[in-house]
């Protein structure tokens, strides 16, 4: 057949993992529902149907109930795949599985960067009283950029959780005091620029790269770059 093989094609006789199904546009949801009942599929470029044998297996986050109310989510597709349905509670709600999560996330990082960092239980215990309102991806999250930020191969308190160590307010404080004191010179590009430039360096001390301290700022690199250049060239940095 034409055209380069799809998920359902590779998947064939095993299982497909479909994660945030409700994030599906409403014309997907139209496709996938046809690969669901008819077990057939088209490559893309090609005319010809080939069978297939899926196990679906979805995930999400949002109400699909809700969803169904709302027209978002189409009624025969939900109940296509809601077979057998399983809830996992909020992380907020099973803590005690939460140091054995960290533990599984930091064992990935260190292969990830070639470390050999342990938490203590000191460490472990404290991320257990945190909320986490993001679940799982807020806690992976935090455990990366804590161990990037820790220099020592043990994790054992934990460090702030907005920007390490460094209050965006100080860096206000020490770049833009003048505007603030002085209204008539007031200049809020500048203020947030000083501010975005300190934050920026505090990151690359803390880092090994530009990758790990654009990924400290929730930015990408070629972001972390551009503004680093403009504002070198600012003589912020």
């Amino acid at each position: 057949p034409k055209g380069k093989p799809g998920m359902f094609e590779m998947a064939n006789g095993g299982t497909l993992f479909l994660d945030e199904i409700g994030e599906l546009p409403l014309n997907l949801q139209s496709s996938l529902l046809r690969v669901l009942q008819d077990g057939e599929i088209t490559r893309v470029g090609s005319t010809e149907t080939q069978k297939v044998n899926v196990r679906i297996i979805a995930a999400t986050n949002r109400d699909l109930k809700h969803m169904l109310s709302e027209k978002t989510f189409r009624e025969d597709l939900y109940y296509r795949l809601n077979v057998i349905s399983i809830n996992i509670p909020p992380l907020r709600d099973r803590r005690e599985d939460i140091p054995s999560l960290a533990e599984l996330f930091i064992e990935r990082l260190n292969s990830k960067y070639g470390c050999k960092k342990q938490a203590t239980s000191e460490f472990l215990l404290s991320l257990m009283t945190m909320p986490w309102p993001g679940n799982i991806r807020e806690l992976s999250n935090f455990i990366e950029r804590q161990f990037i930020l820790n220099e020592t191969d043990i994790l054992s308190s934990v460090q702030n959780t907005g920007f390490p160590g460094d209050d965006p307010e100080s860096a206000i404080n020490e770049y833009g005091n003048s505007a603030f004191n002085d209204p008539s010179s007031f200049n809020m590009d500048k203020v947030i620029c000083s501010v975005e430039a300190s934050l920026m360096q505090t990151a690359l001390k803390r880092s090994r790269n530009t990758n790990e301290a654009a990924k400290l700022l929730g930015i990408s690199q070629p972001t972390f770059s551009r503004k680093y250049n403009k504002y070198k060239k600012m003589n912020l940095l």
